[in-house]
């Protein structure tokens, strides 16, 4: 029996919608080659799929036990073409990132690694900023999506997905101070090396401090956490990091008050538009 495929395609539209209207609109067919579409199927089967009244099309036991065996092959179907439309997608285009430095260090770098080997032919842009940096940035659309390092800042406007997580450390060389452990009070009378105060470290901490009653009053201020690490290695001074930037040549010393860990997050513009290979970055981000 050979049987178009279209005619199989439009009966599985027909009993998904219980309409023939609404198939029509949906397969974008006039409603009389429909209802002959289904005419002629029905003949070639010599079986009656639907059983129609004034007020409804509903499926007769035949029609059932059919459209049950039809629906899996037509999902499988148009699972393989929207999978084949996304590969063509992903041969060629772009992607363009927003990042902090540690999101980039820290959960940013492996993830680029595998959607490069997966997709070699899409270029991405990466961009360097601060989170606060970042967020103005994505708002302006110089980039379709950021990771970056808490706090942020609460806005309708974007999708927050949170992806990772880091603890701070206090550290500083071995020589620089003996103890292992200081008081918060005390750190002001040390050379504090920080962030500069347009960045969202700069805030964590100046927060942090002033629930416990004191200010964070750096007496270096720094755009980078790369630009910080030479002048702790040079006696320069003692400072915050992110984990994943302590080496071997510092040492941490304990705070007599709890450092809360901090988040990663992706934003993005909340019911924006994103291309395919954005679309699977974020996938692969998030798993």
């Amino acid at each position: 029996m050979n049987i178009p495929f279209d005619y199989y395609k439009i009966f599985y539209y027909v009993a998904k919608n219980k309409s023939f209207t609404k198939a029509a609109e949906e397969l974008y067919i006039s409603q009389p080659n429909i209802t002959r579409t289904i005419k002629k199927l029905e003949e070639m089967l010599d079986i009656s799929l639907f059983s129609r009244n004034n007020h409804a099309v509903n499926l007769t036991p035949e029609g059932e036990e059919f459209y049950k065996r039809i629906s899996i092959a037509i999902n499988q179907i148009e699972k393989a073409e929207k999978e084949l439309l996304l590969k063509s997608d992903l041969d060629i285009g772009y992607i363009s990132l927003g990042a902090s430095e540690v999101a980039l260090h820290s959960i940013l770098i492996p993830c680029l690694c595998k959607f490069n080997s997966l997709y070699p032919n899409i270029k991405i842009k990466l961009l360097n900023y601060t989170t606060f940096k970042a967020l103005e940035a994505l708002k302006n659309g110089l980039c379709d999506v950021i990771i970056v390092s808490s706090p942020i800042i609460n806005d309708d406007n974007l999708e927050v997905i949170k992806v990772g997580g880091f603890q701070d450390y206090l550290v500083c060389s071995n020589s620089y101070y003996e103890k292992n452990k200081i008081n918060i009070n005390e750190l002001n009378s040390l050379n504090l090396i920080s962030l500069d105060s347009q960045t969202a470290t700069y805030k964590f901490f100046s927060d942090l401090f002033l629930k416990h009653h004191t200010l964070y009053q750096p007496n270096i201020e720094i755009e980078t956490v790369d630009q910080i690490l030479p002048l702790l290695n040079n006696n320069l001074g003692i400072a915050f990091l992110p984990e994943m930037f302590i080496n071997e040549s510092l040492k941490k010393v304990n705070l007599d008050i709890k450092i809360p860990s901090r988040e990663i997050y992706l934003i993005k513009l909340a019911n924006s538009n994103l291309n395919a290979a954005t679309k699977e970055f974020i996938k692969i981000l998030t798993r």
